[in-house]
């Protein structure tokens, strides 16, 4: 049983920080709001009652655990009188062979009623079957971890994978960590068996997800944390500092995850120059931080998942209810390059929780007052080569961009949007919302009303594997069964068109662009130049009338919204059965004029008109 202490051992070090579980502890509800959060962060420290057992513990067996997996040692150990805990001071831990030194130092570790007996059972291949409680609490102060070591295996092991060896490659990687605690670890049956002869990349998943199935852990905390990395390749290298002041999981249950939260978090990154893949020298480094106030993944479930990742094989199509991705919110994020802000995000939400099999049946995304400042990055991508800013061969140099971007005000980008999708697996109904407002210029939303192939059509094309489909079948099935009910987008003007005027007047200003047409903007005002697209639309249009009758009243929509702003919206409501009826689905569409394919899919343009101005009298 060396090879599962080795594993178990090294696998509770390396991904505890992620893992929270069937205890005797109250589980910690949902992040709902603020006071939800501190609640669980005020949960996550409350200590528990110390039981009779604590007090025969034995450091030793501690030690023995570990065998020929790593060496543990302290400097002392007693009880706690404040908590009651089995204390350990100047813990270190250290795997064989390292070349850095400890994995772990500690100040000092506090450990509430730790079942060495059952653990090193269940390391020695006894008591495989059983749930066993290992301990409620191991409270860590003062910790330092080296993972130098760990992140340079998983690096070769990603290029190795990737086939390529100029990939960046880890030189250091640390982490510092005021206190760090783990509370009430189970495991439960450890079903994993060995298979002679099997691919190492499927003998590894197995692994890892038998291992995923057979723990439980309720919290996983981590107060005052400071990560640092140097990175460096041919190319470029380089430092980078990410702080988290509190960092929590907890509900982790064989795949469940109950969620994870970080509060204030920070990071610095700073690349130096180097040689670029060409040969040439890179003139300028990198330096990025950020922030973010707030972040939290809520309700996600690969338990099933993992099920089959522990049998090695691809969920078949029957399996339904597979996955769900939770909820994930950002909230007051910020990114700088050179010290300037970049992009700020407000708050940016995404849930995927409903999943037939792989296919989603619902997603929600939402970003609100997120902005980037594209004068901020403009510059800094000058400053990087300043030479080559100042040239273009064709169109504007980035310096000309730079200042035009400026004076017409979109230096400066910002505004919300969400995007929903839905599919009723049993019927096939969808919908999809998309909408958005980019402040000072435009709004706009597309909505479709539609149907796909129900989960009961897809069936037969992926086969019970989940991986006998073809792309002619997927083409066939839709011939079949989409069916577009509805569609429709809208745009308003909310001043887009007259900062896109002033844009092409300065873009004619500059002489960049060789054309005759284009320098006659130069003099021109913001009203004149959506006059003149006006007219080149109308005049477009009178070429088409005869195939396309809709043209002229069509063009005339988009002329009015051109000069004069307002809404414009395209839409769409064919006649249910439209294509099969028609021969559409089988190549008639290319036999239909532009006009007749337009009635058919009942396509209509509107335009509706600026609100008028007042004075405000």
């Amino acid at each position: 049983m060396s090879g599962l202490r080795v594993f178990a051992l090294s696998a509770l070090l390396s991904a505890a920080p992620v893992l929270p579980s069937l205890s005797e502890a109250p589980r910690p509800e949902a992040v709902a709001g603020a006071g939800d959060v501190e609640t669980l962060f005020a949960q996550a420290l409350a200590r528990p009652a110390a039981r009779g057992g604590a007090q025969s513990f034995d450091p030793a067996q501690l030690q023995a655990l570990f065998g020929d997996a790593a060496a543990l040692t302290f400097t002392g150990n007693g009880i706690d009188r404040a908590s009651g805990a089995q204390r350990l001071d100047g813990v270190t831990l250290t795997l064989p062979g390292a070349q850095g030194g400890p994995l772990l130092i500690a100040d000092e570790a506090l450990i509430w009623n730790l079942d060495t007996a059952a653990l090193s059972a269940r390391l020695r291949g006894e008591r495989l079957g059983d749930t066993v409680r290992i301990f409620d609490r191991i409270e860590l102060k003062g910790v330092s971890l080296d993972l130098t070591d760990y992140a340079g295996a998983v690096n070769d092991a990603v290029n190795t994978a990737l086939d390529d060896p100029q990939a960046a490659m880890t030189e250091t990687s640390a982490m510092e960590v005021g206190t760090l605690v783990l509370g009430g670890l189970t495991l439960h049956p450890w079903t994993h068996e060995a298979v002679e002869g099997e691919d190492d990349g499927v003998a590894a998943l197995r692994l890892v997800s038998t291992f995923a199935r057979s723990v439980s852990l309720d919290t996983a905390f981590f107060q005052d944390v400071v990560n640092t990395q140097t990175v460096s390749d041919t190319a470029v290298s380089g430092s980078a500092v990410s702080k988290y002041p509190r960092q929590l999981v907890y509900g982790y249950d064989r795949g469940k995850i109950g969620g994870a939260i970080q509060t204030g978090v920070t990071f610095e990154g700073i690349f130096e120059p180097g040689i670029s893949e060409t040969g040439e020298v890179i003139p300028e480094g990198l330096a990025m931080s950020g922030s973010s106030g707030f972040g939290s993944w809520t309700g996600a479930d690969f338990s099933k998942l993992l099920e089959w990742g522990e049998r090695g094989e691809m969920p078949p199509f029957s399996e339904r209810d597979l996955w769900n991705l939770g909820s994930y919110t950002l909230e007051d994020t910020s990114i700088s390059l050179s010290g300037k802000p970049v992009m700020e995000i407000g708050r940016m939400a995404f849930t995927a929780t409903k999943f037939s099999w792989f296919l989603p049946e619902e997603i929600q995304v939402s970003h609100e007052d997120v902005s980037m400042d594209m004068g901020a990055f403009l510059e800094f991508a000058i400053a990087i080569d300043p030479e080559a800013a100042q040239k273009s061969s064709e169109g504007p140099s980035l310096v000309e961009i730079a200042a035009m971007l400026d004076k017409v005000g979109l230096n400066k980008l910002s505004g919300d949007g969400a995007f929903t999708f839905r599919w009723n697996p049993e019927t096939g109904a969808a919908q999809l919302e998309n909408t958005g407002t980019a402040d000072g210029l435009f709004a706009g939303s597309t909505k479709v009303d539609a149907t796909l192939p129900s989960y009961a059509a897809l069936a037969p094309m992926f086969g019970e594997d989940g991986q006998s489909f073809d792309a002619k079948d997927i083409d066939d099935l839709l011939e079949d069964h989409l069916v577009l009910k509805n569609a429709a987008t809208r745009l308003t003007d909310m001043g887009g068109l007259n900062t896109l005027a002033a844009l092409t007047i300065e873009i004619a200003k500059s002489g960049a662009i060789d054309d005759p047409m284009a320098a006659n903007f130069a003099n021109a005002t913001p009203e004149t130049v959506r006059m003149f697209a006006s007219g080149l639309v109308m005049m477009g249009s009178a070429s088409m009338t005869e195939d396309f009758p809709q043209a002229t009243a069509w063009a005339g929509k988009l002329s009015q919204f051109l000069t004069g702003g307002g809404t414009l919206e395209v839409s769409a409501a064919p006649e249910p059965g439209l294509f099969k009826d028609t021969g559409l689905d089988s190549g008639g569409m290319s036999a239909q004029t532009p006009g007749a394919l337009a009635e058919l899919l009942g396509i209509a343009v509107t335009h509706t008109p600026a609100p008028a101005k007042t004075d405000g009298r």
